[in-house]
């Protein structure tokens, strides 16, 4: 967390002039604008972050977290999530179950339409050496 906060205010280019690889900058560069550039949401930002530094996430968590985040309906509850995240201690795969089990939590499954749909397929049948071949008859 402490990487993070250091590149808080360093652009992506100036830490791989500094001798990082381009996926790491990048990843660097993006995860301290979530959790140390401005946002709408101080004081979740502030709950993130206190808890990443208290369970001593590494930065592949971090990422996990984040990419899970992004797939939240609204950027508040995205901030909720990472919040919420942040608290628990866990590595990196238990993290990434936990997330999953959270996201689909906040988006519940879709109702179907009322209506029947149809689908056009092609039938075929095999023939004595298990080769597909149309079935007579069908066009």
């Amino acid at each position: 967390m402490d990487i993070l906060a250091e590149a808080a205010d360093m652009p992506a280019s100036e830490l791989t002039a500094a001798g990082m690889p381009d996926a790491a900058a990048a990843s660097i560069a993006h995860l301290s604008q979530i959790y140390f550039g401005p946002t709408s949401f101080t004081r979740r930002q502030r709950r993130a972050v206190e808890g990443a530094r208290r369970n001593g996430h590494s930065l592949p968590t971090l990422e996990v977290i984040e990419k899970h985040a992004r797939r939240a309906p609204t950027q508040a509850r995205a901030w909720a999530l990472r919040a919420e995240l942040a608290q628990v201690s866990a590595d990196t795969q238990a993290m990434d179950k936990l997330a999953r089990k959270k996201v689909r939590a906040l988006r519940p499954p879709r109702e179907p339409k009322p209506g029947v749909r149809l689908r056009r397929r092609q039938t075929v049948d095999a023939d004595d050496y298990g080769q597909l071949q149309p079935r007579r008859g069908a066009a």
